[in-house]
């Protein structure tokens, strides 16, 4: 009796079904607003792009996880979340820092010109209210420039007439003690970078502690002489007395109130 040989089975290949993944849409919004997100170091109002990269990016990864495999995207999400926080912070110091150091450039120099003012240094407080270039090292002779200069003199003369801080702090020398108030505004003014930087003048007469405000408008602006550089200079002088300006905004508004009353009352 013959043996029938015996046929394997029949071997089909191994196939493999893989799950469906979709690209996350918001993974790809993160993306997009995080490489936009340089605009951010251009002018605060695009830092709504990297906010949106953060924000969008965070939702993008929380769906991606809760998905459970059919969602994809995580790297694209990751990146943009990292470009849109790294441009936010570099947004934020390229226009915070650069306030920062203008604020503070711009009230040393009122304190400079008051305190030469208070030492009746007042020719060397004059000097600083010439625009960059034109005025004279600190290590200059000034008492021999005004001498030889009759316009110079005539300067002088002008400035003790016109500013009463210069005969008060000259009056009351080291009795006085200057402080800074406030920077009441700080930007482009009068078209050109500046502050307005309010000062606090406290001193004694009578045994009762007086005080009075005076507000110096600082600006910058380039050296004529050597337009790479620049430097800060006293614009204007207010006061004293100076009102500040949230006391002059406050009786603005009484004052508004009031009208709108009489004009009811009739």
């Amino acid at each position: 009796m013959s043996k029938v040989a015996e046929t394997p089975p029949l071997q089909l290949p191994e196939t493999r079904v893989e799950n469906y993944q979709a690209l996350s849409v918001m993974a790809m919004v993160c993306l997009v607003a995080g490489i936009l997100s340089v605009a951010a170091l251009a002018h605060p109002v695009f830092w709504a792009f990297p906010v949106v990269a953060v924000l969008t990016g965070l939702l993008a990864l929380r769906r991606i996880r809760r998905s459970e495999g059919e969602l994809t995207g995580e790297t694209p999400a990751t990146a943009g979340m990292t470009l849109g926080a790294v441009f936010l912070l570099a947004g934020f110091g390229a226009y915070y820092v650069p306030r920062w150091h203008g604020k503070r450039e711009a009230s040393n120099l009122g304190f400079r010109f008051l305190q030469y003012l208070q030492a009746g240094e007042t020719k060397r407080a004059i000097n600083l209210t010439n625009p960059p270039g034109y005025q004279l090292p600190e290590n200059a002779n000034f008492t021999e420039v005004f001498a030889r200069e009759r316009k110079e003199q005539k300067r002088l003369a002008s400035f003790v007439a016109e500013n009463p801080i210069v005969r008060a702090l000259g009056r009351l020398g080291g009795k006085s003690t200057i402080s800074l108030y406030d920077i009441e505004a700080y930007g482009k003014i009068e078209g050109e970078e500046g502050a307005y930087a309010v000062y606090k003048i406290d001193y004694e007469e009578g045994n009762e502690r007086q005080q009075f405000l005076v507000m110096l408008h600082c600006a910058y602006r380039r050296n004529v002489k050597k337009p790479t550089e620049g430097g800060w200079f006293i614009r204007n002088i207010t006061g004293p007395p100076y009102t500040p300006r949230s006391v002059r905004v406050r009786e603005a508004a009484v004052h508004e109130h009031g009208g709108g009353g009489d004009e009811h009352d009739h």
